[in-house]
């Protein structure tokens, strides 16, 4: 899951583009008026605004993924980090998922062998971290590739619209 502070960043990222994105079609226009378009022109347009968005969006989500991937331990959630700091937490937090469960709960075993568990249990959550973002890092790969052919597609039909159009 991405976090807000990220979507709010791709947003802005997203205006920036969108700004610079006109600016770029009022310096092909070389000055001209830009409310002459025409629909397909406007359609095209927006289509490439909406691509810009997805862009920003899922460049945003990759690098969130990248970090993901390099450091697990920084973008594991609270709960899971909180839980295998000790190994009181850790029990505390196991004997009462067992309870919750139904299940019989012994003992507490030894420190030893209640480190090994929590170490256990602490890199399957740093692989369980690292593979989501791999999924995701794909995900974003794909959406990137996508949005950028129908930037591009648009892009040139937007370029040829106002060319047959004379404006």
């Amino acid at each position: 899951m991405v976090p807000f502070g990220t979507v709010i960043i791709a947003v802005v990222v997203a205006v920036v583009l969108a700004v610079l994105f006109t600016l770029a079609i009022a310096r092909s226009m070389g000055g001209r008026s830009t409310m002459k378009k025409t629909s397909l022109e406007a359609y095209a347009l927006f289509v490439c605004l909406v691509s810009l968005a997805v862009l920003a969006i899922s460049l945003a989500t990759l690098a969130y993924d990248v970090v993901q991937i390099a450091n697990p331990e920084l973008t594991l959630n609270s709960l899971d980090h909180r839980k295998h700091q000790t190994n009181d937490v850790y029990w505390e937090d196991t004997k009462r998922y067992g309870m919750d469960r139904g299940e019989k709960v012994g003992k507490r075993p030894s420190e030893e062998e209640l480190t090994k568990k929590r170490k256990e249990s602490y890199s399957l959550a740093l692989a369980e971290e690292q593979h989501d973002a791999k999924q995701s890092l794909i995900s974003s790969i794909i959406s990137i590739i996508i949005a950028a052919v129908i930037l591009l597609l648009h892009w040139k039909l937007a370029k040829y619209a106002r060319k047959e159009h004379g404006a």
